[in-house]
């Protein structure tokens, strides 16, 4: 290092005897059909990057934190003051041919006391520091990359040898690569080999660098509380400038291989995230999308509904899903990736007991999803009864942005435990969460083009069961199939009416489906039955009963579905017209 300052004195120094305004005024044009700016920058910037250095060896310092932030602005300092201080000197001190020339030759001849050799010393001194300081570090990068397993077939440079871990196997493979760079390099003439392989390190340092900054910025952005730099005055927009100055540059140097670069680097990184890597560094996207997501539900909160943006956000009672699979699909096809499905498990018994007993239920719920590849969100709560569970469900979350507005379940069986059911719907009413009851028959068996029957009852129910059936054909396994609108009534006259009224109804609401009226005055239940029987999917509207008449409401729609393909009982709680600005 005294060699090093030494000699940056001793030609500096001699240089500055020669220094005139007039000298350095003609050097400052550029030279006609030379090197542009960016050419120059990078064959340049490699040799500013010297202070990685200390990056690369973090593993030795004892102060990582503390001494890698302050060598790096050290250096960094040290590296600008000498580079301007070097450009002015010379610029101003000698001709231009003479500086393009024989460059080396003006420095070593025009040494402070004709010490000549000092120059020559401080060459080979800032030659070997910097390979040094490439090979001791390189190696180090490429073990701590192969440790990580981000890429598998590096794994034999993970391996360290003696009481310092030296990675000698990195070190031969540096030693190894720079000699075929210099016999390479040697065989050339003018150097232009040497330049374009500068040029292309300097790619890879822009893209690092770049990366490094974009790193920090999401960090900060994202408002990371684990996230604590060292340097206090750091600020977002700074690791901002960054990542436009990286970028831009590595543009502007050469933008074929900027864009290559960059190819490469989206290649790399679609295939670590195929891959499922256990890392303990983290990953800053989960804090940045955190932040945009807490920033749009505090948006979200403020912002009045309506039927427009309508999306539908489905709870779904769905237990352990491996049992009620149809329950679960119709679920999330009548979401039809348009809004949000949680599918909710409850588990009776104690919440200490019972921890152990949840996350495996939630395991199972993931396993399920990721094998069915359902889009939901697994929810699983410990409560004294099952009664108690879905009020925890749904009060607990009645009041969220992303509130539940359906609450999605299977039509009771036998009318053991009815009351606790009627009690269900009657809450969710009350939190003015809509009720769609699934009577499961099972998934369409039929292939080809399948049928569904809506019931048009009137307007309480019948809009968001005509929306509900809309988003079921916008999913690939019903894609093509029909919508039929049934309306009843009891006389022949009324029926062109009725028709037209549903058909302008239906197109108002642009919805592709196909308007049928049935003139009939048999009880409904029959009617349903001719009809609908061979159907492929029922849509049919309910109101919940007084308490007296609980019993014979549930007899009546348990005659209802008896020998009928799935059907979708709807209840809607909300007074909004689904059907408006269908457009």
């Amino acid at each position: 290092m005294a060699i090093l300052f030494s000699s940056i004195f001793f030609y500096l120094w001699g240089a500055g005897q020669s220094f005139s305004l007039s000298k350095f005024m003609g050097n400052l044009e550029p030279v006609k059909g030379g090197l542009n700016f960016w050419a120059l920058f990078a064959i340049y910037f490699p040799s500013v990057t010297g202070f990685i250095a200390g990056i690369n060896m973090s593993g030795d310092l004892e102060k990582p934190g503390e001494s890698m932030t302050k060598g790096t602005l050290y250096s960094l300092f040290v590296a600008t003051l000498v580079y301007f201080a070097q450009i002015i000197v010379f610029g101003g001190g000698f001709e231009r041919q003479i500086l393009i020339d024989t460059p080396f030759k003006v420095m070593v001849d025009n040494a402070f006391l004709g010490a000549g050799f000092m120059v020559v010393a401080g060459v080979f001194a800032a030659t070997l520091s910097s390979a040094l300081g490439r090979f001791v570090g390189a190696p180090r990068v490429l073990q701590a990359i192969a440790r990580d397993e981000i890429l598998p077939f590096l794994k034999p440079f993970s391996k360290g040898y003696g009481p310092t871990d030296e990675p000698r196997a990195g070190l031969y493979l540096c030693v190894i690569s720079t000699v075929i760079m210099f016999l390479i390099g040697g065989n050339g003439s003018g150097g232009e080999f040497l330049n374009s392989v500068a040029s292309i390190m300097g790619m890879f340092f822009l893209y690092t660098f770049g990366l490094l900054n974009m790193a920090a910025f999401i960090e900060l952005y994202s408002a990371n509380p684990s996230f604590r730099p060292k340097y206090k005055f750091f600020h977002w927009s700074v690791a901002l400038l960054g990542v436009i100055l990286s970028f831009g540059a590595a543009i502007l140097i050469d933008a074929k291989s900027a864009i290559v670069a960059f190819l490469l680097l989206c290649f790399l990184i679609w295939y670590l995230r195929r891959r499922d890597m256990k890392i303990s560094f983290g990953d800053a996207r989960r804090g940045y999308l955190y932040t945009k997501i807490r920033k749009s539900l505090f948006d979200l909160q403020f912002m009045p509904e309506d039927t427009r943006n309508w999306r539908p956000s489905i709870m779904v009672l769905s237990g352990n899903p491996n049992t009620r699979e149809t329950l679960v699909s119709y679920a999330a096809w009548l979401n039809a990736n348009k809004g949000i499905v949680v599918l909710a498990n409850i588990l009776v018994g104690s919440q200490v007991k019972f921890v152990a007993q949840r996350e495996s239920a939630i395991r199972q719920m993931y396993n399920f999803l990721l094998e069915k590849d359902i889009k939901a969100f697994p929810h699983v709560v410990v409560a004294d009864s099952i009664f108690s569970g879905i009020k925890i469900l749904l009060r607990g979350s009645a009041y969220s942005p992303l509130r539940p507005n359906i609450l999605a379940c299977g039509w009771k069986g036998p009318v053991n435990g009815f009351q606790e059911y009627m009690s269900m719907l009657k809450e969710a009413t009350i939190l003015n969460i809509s009720q769609v009851l699934i009577s499961d028959k099972g998934h369409p068996i039929k292939a080809g083009a399948k049928r569904i029957d809506l019931w048009w009852r009137g307007r309480k129910n019948g809009p968001l069961m005509l929306l509900l059936a809309h988003l079921l054909v916008h999913n690939w396994e019903w894609a093509g199939d029909r919508i039929f609108v049934k309306r009843v009534i009891e006389n022949e006259a009324g029926k062109e009416p009725a028709l037209k009224a549903l058909q302008a109804l239906i197109a108002d609401a642009r919805v592709d489906a196909t308007a049928e009226i049935v003139v009939s005055n048999s009880p409904f239940v029959e009617i349903l039955h001719s009809n609908s029987k061979d159907a492929d999917c029922v849509f049919l509207g309910f109101e919940l009963p007084d308490e007296s008449n609980c019993e014979k409401w549930y007899n009546a729609y348990e005659s209802m579905l008896k020998d009928m393909p799935t059907t979708i009982l709807v209840h809607s709680t909300d007074s909004k017209d689904y059907l408006a600005n269908g457009g």
